[in-house]
């Protein structure tokens, strides 16, 4: 069975995720040749914004954007991003959304990706899922189906966060009806403080059934720097509590913390964006990530490997290095906090700052690890100047 705790990147289901495993060697070694080569390796489409779930920590500011369907990527559109997307070396497509299943030529864009070689994930809350759709996503061969749950049995606090009545039933039957198919499914959760005494129910129901999961304790402010989101977000209690569990794959981080408490490399390279994937929007928007700020280019006015190759902000992003990130560069605990880019950017105002929520994450590592926790350089840095104004969540420094 396939479990994690860090997923791969900020929110292409690419934050801090508890339950995938290490990844195989040989996909490691794939990975790590995308990387110093350039190759999207792994793209992310959301085909709409569309929801008919209003999930109290969506990201999308724009409430899922119903008015805009005109401006989504037509099918032929779609298809010819695809072509673009194989021919630059993508192997791995994500179909997002919001619900991938409002539009009607899912399927389509789903099978002419297979047809041209394409492994495919698809993320879908479930609701619109028929048997005849069920086979239809079986045909495919997907990856992986993946959806959120926020609860093994209690569907009143599922429905609470959906806002949806009747989604956690239809989220469970969806998930049962693929794996009874032999269909790859994974059961992602996004820990907040009202789900978190939910997770081992949410494991063992992962586990009965042969699916994968992945507990993801990071809730990221709004795509419009709105952080009223990130109340949601664990305690330091719960957080510690998450990572102390000898049950969960972390553990054995946990364990060899001690001799990973050392600065990086000034030369080391500081995160995978701009590297080996990517997210596009509905309305063609390539942007290094979902979340970033500011689009790379658009693909109704210049061709994905066009802007991939070319665009400043990706090689501006190519180029980072640790030394580059002023007081998280010689810090000790930069092997282990998880920092992120957009963590640091859409929290506390600078891209190339600190991370408050990576330090927060490193904090609890180290008391689930019964080690000391000291503040890092940058929780002091935010103590001296805690009486200043707030900085704006879209200043970017490089």
């Amino acid at each position: 069975m396939l479990v994690s705790v860090e997923s791969d990147s900020h929110r292409t289901g690419m934050g801090t995720g508890m339950g995938l495993a290490t990844a195989p060697s040989g996909y490691a070694r794939l990975v790590q040749r995308a990387a110093s080569a350039y190759v999207p390796l792994n793209v992310l489409v959301e085909l709409t914004h569309r929801c008919h779930l209003d999930c109290v920590h969506c990201y999308l500011e724009d409430n899922h954007a119903h008015g805009a369907k005109p401006r989504e990527l037509t099918l032929d559109e779609l298809c010819r991003l695809i072509d673009d997307l194989a021919a630059a070396g993508c192997l791995f497509l994500t179909l997002s959304g919001g619900e991938i299943f409002l539009r009607r030529e899912t399927l389509e864009v789903a099978r002419y990706a297979r047809r041209r070689g394409l492994a495919i994930r698809l993320f879908t809350a479930g609701l619109l899922l028929t048997p005849e759709l069920i086979s239809a996503i079986r045909a495919l061969y997907p990856l992986s189906v993946e959806f959120s749950l926020y609860s093994a049995e209690k569907a009143d606090l599922h429905d609470a966060i959906t806002r949806a009545p009747g989604s956690h039933g239809k989220t469970v039957w969806a998930i049962r009806e693929l794996v009874a198919r032999h269909v790859p499914v994974v059961i992602k959760t996004p820990l907040m403080r009202e789900v978190f005494p939910e997770y081992p129910a949410l494991v063992r129901l992962a586990q009965s059934l042969g699916a994968a999961y992945l507990l993801d304790p990071t809730v990221t402010p709004k795509n419009d720097g709105d952080q009223s989101t990130c109340a949601l977000r664990l305690t330091p209690d719960q957080l510690t509590a998450l990572y102390a569990d000898p049950a969960l794959p972390v553990a054995e981080e946990i364990r060899t913390l001690v001799s990973r408490q050392r600065p990086r490399d000034p030369e080391d390279e500081v995160c995978n964006l701009g590297k080996t994937g990517c997210a596009i929007s509905p309305f063609g928007d390539v942007y290094p990530t979902l979340g970033f700020p500011w689009p790379a280019g658009n693909i109704r006015e210049q061709p994905f490997r066009t802007i991939w190759r070319e665009a400043p902000l990706l090689n501006k992003l190519r180029a980072l290095r640790v030394k580059h990130l002023g007081a998280c560069s010689g810090c000790n605990k930069f092997s282990y906090c998880n920092r992120c880019c957009m963590w640091a950017l859409m929290d506390d105002g600078d891209f190339l700052g600190g991370s408050s929520w990576a330090c927060d994450i490193a904090a609890a590592k180290e008391r689930a690890a019964g080690l000391p926790s000291h503040p890092t350089p940058h929780q002091a840095k935010m103590q001296q100047s805690s009486s200043a104004a707030p900085v704006s969540p879209v200043r970017c420094s490089f």
